[in-house]
């Protein structure tokens, strides 16, 4: 299996596209996985690609936001335009995937809804991908667990998109969905062609003080100071930012989660790797961190630990 490196927008701050290029090539991986930004001009594209390829790298992956649109036809249009320059950025920079991100779910719509109109969005955009050699995928959703993250779900969208649509497994999110991962893993085999690898720390449930923060931070907006803050509608997991570094999310089963180095935490890397090795998977392990710490360090003992544990199994 590859490894490659993901760092979200929320980092990009403390580690932005050239920083994380020169961390991949300084670790020694196989290639990154960036999430789309729609500043970028075509020279930018073009710059970052020739980045990618004197580092000696490949663009694994490359992530883009699919806003759950109204049904109005002309609102539908205008709002898919964004996602077809994703889309054509994705193409731009020899992505070999693009993983499709829901949006937030909008108060008060039901959970079918939102998926329908998810599937209806990516079928909209699939004649733009084919042609250009990207292959589609969907990942189960940590902070939308209920919506867009259960093993359930993942089986009914991944059947209803073949053959055209595969799954990017995420091992961690799994937990905040109430689910063992490698139960997760045998449900939803067949469909896997790339997997995110990160890991949790469990703090405990959520407790009247949290829930009561909690409801203030989603009260005040949808953009808190120092990154975002995700509505809880309809039973799905959530984030909070509890200060201006500190983001935890809260699991369908209650529990506080923040982010935490790959072994550190209460994900059984091991175990999965042992998983995914028993159903073929020989692709690429996009590292993931969604802790407190410094980002740049928690990649490099990330890929420490990855490459110990693939170690093992050979």
């Amino acid at each position: 299996m590859k490894i490659a490196l993901r760092a979200s927008r929320a980092q990009a701050r403390s580690l932005t596209y050239p920083g994380l290029i020169r961390l991949a090539r300084n670790l020694g991986v196989d290639g990154i996985e960036l999430t789309d930004d729609p500043d970028l001009s075509s020279a930018d594209v073009r710059d970052l690609r020739a980045d990618v390829e004197r580092a000696n790298l490949a663009v694994a992956c490359y992530d883009v936001m699919c806003g759950v649109s109204p049904p109005a036809p002309q609102r539908r249009r205008s709002l898919l335009a964004p996602l077809r320059r994703s889309i054509e950025r994705a193409s731009e920079l020899g992505a070999k995937h693009v993983l499709f991100v829901p949006s937030s779910p909008r108060p008060g719509a039901q959970p079918v809804n939102e998926r329908q109109r998810f599937v209806e969005e990516i079928r909209t955009c699939l004649a733009d991908l084919q042609p250009k050699g990207l292959r589609a995928t969907i990942g189960n959703h940590g902070a939308q667990a209920a919506v867009f993250g259960t093993s359930d779900v993942m089986r009914e969208l991944c059947h209803t998109l073949a053959p055209h649509v595969s799954l990017t497994y995420d091992v961690g999110n799994w937990l905040l969905a109430g689910e063992n991962p490698l139960r997760a893993l045998q449900r939803v085999a067949p469909f896997v062609v790339h997997v995110h690898v990160k890991d949790w720390h469990l703090l405990g449930p959520e407790t009247a003080r949290h829930r009561r923060l909690r409801g203030v931070l989603l009260g005040l907006a949808k953009f808190a100071r120092g990154g975002i803050v995700f509505r809880p509608a309809m039973g799905v997991a959530s984030m909070m930012r509890v200060n201006r570094r500190r983001l935890e999310v809260v699991g369908m089963d209650g529990n506080r989660y923040l982010g935490a180095v790959l072994g550190e935490g209460i994900v059984d890397l091991g175990a999965i790797l042992a998983g995914l090795q028993a159903i073929g998977y020989s692709e690429v392990l996009s590292i993931e961190y969604e802790g407190d710490r410094d980002p740049q360090l928690a990649f490099e003992r990330g890929v420490s630990e990855l490459r110990h544990q693939l170690g093992r199994l050979s």
